[in-house]
């Protein structure tokens, strides 16, 4: 009986260690989960945060297009339209043709 006492208890004390080693493992696996969930996270919160931004300023630029002021500002700038009683001149600088007459 006492060979087979110790048996039994190097049997316990092996399965002991093998679930203290099991469980810090799976301790382990978690934390460094965990970390990478919470990088995870920092770096969404980040982009939802530039996300938030850029769709501020183009709701805003929708907004503004709605408006006529904008569409004739826009329409002035890019295309060189003029409204009615305004005029519209164009400087050129030509250094060349300048150059040539000399």
């Amino acid at each position: 009986m006492g060979n087979q006492g110790l048996g039994n208890i190097i049997v316990l004390n092996i399965i002991t260690w093998v679930a203290v080693v099991y469980i810090s493992y799976i301790g382990l696996k978690n934390i460094f989960r965990y970390n990478s969930l919470i990088e995870r996270q920092t770096t969404l919160r980040s982009e939802l945060a530039d996300q938030s931004t850029k769709f501020a300023f183009l709701k805003d630029q929708l907004e503004r297009s709605n408006s006529t002021e904008q569409w004739e500002n826009m329409a002035k700038l890019h295309l060189g339209y003029a409204g009615e009683g305004e005029q519209v001149f164009v400087i050129i600088n030509n250094t060349h043709a300048l150059n040539r007459s000399k």
